[in-house]
């Protein structure tokens, strides 16, 4: 059962004492990936690199996020494990763009609502390595069969806090990319029915 509120109210518990290794590990993992923009200006051999690293930061993010959330002892540089799955986070975030798009090439619903579908792949992947692309692509489609509209309000939720970081140059996502991101791996969690108990963290 998929309770948005509980999420994020878990999140809040589960980060309660550990804020400052979350935005640590997601401040470095947001350099890395500004620095891989400025390796995809470089003609043909950045976008190459680009692509190939796609996958990379979305995995590690998962992996991290689920570990965080999960109460287990994670380490600021777990964050880039990612890239011990190189290959199939490669062929996950290839195929997840080329299926949204075309999706969305018969109307920009539809390829939203599969980009939704497909939006747990990772967090599947994390748990699951030895999956192939498609396969935690189709898992990914059969948990979230029902709880799209869900998942879409939940995203929505976090616009009010995105504007407010706006007003703050953009300090305050400090704190809410690491809310959000425990948040969408309790999502995951809640839809595989394997929620940490975190209320006795809250006494």
């Amino acid at each position: 059962m998929m309770d948005r509120v509980k999420a994020k109210e878990s999140a809040k518990i589960q980060l309660k004492g550990r804020w400052g290794e979350a935005i640590i590990a997601f401040v470095l993992v947001s350099i890395a990936m500004v620095a891989m923009s400025f390796v995809s200006l470089l003609p043909f051999v950045g976008w190459i690199i680009t692509l190939i690293l796609g996958g990379v930061w979305p995995l590690g993010i998962a992996i991290y996020s689920l570990r965080f959330a999960n109460m287990e002892m994670v380490s600021t540089g777990e964050i880039f494990e990612g890239f011990n799955n190189l290959i199939t986070a490669f062929c996950v975030y290839f195929l997840m763009g080329l299926f949204t798009l075309l999706w969305s090439l018969l109307l920009v619903v539809p390829g939203i609502i599969k980009g939704i579908s497909y939006s747990m792949s990772y967090y599947i992947l994390a748990e699951n390595p030895e999956l192939s692309a498609l396969e935690a692509i189709n898992k990914s489609k059969q948990i979230t069969q029902g709880h799209k509209w869900e998942i879409f309000v939940t995203h929505l939720s976090f616009m009010g806090w995105a504007i407010v970081c706006s007003l703050t140059m953009g300090i305050g996502y400090l704190w809410l990319v690491p809310y959000i991101n425990i948040t969408m791996a309790n999502i995951y969690n809640q839809l595989n029915d394997k929620e940490v108990a975190t209320a006795k963290m809250a006494l």
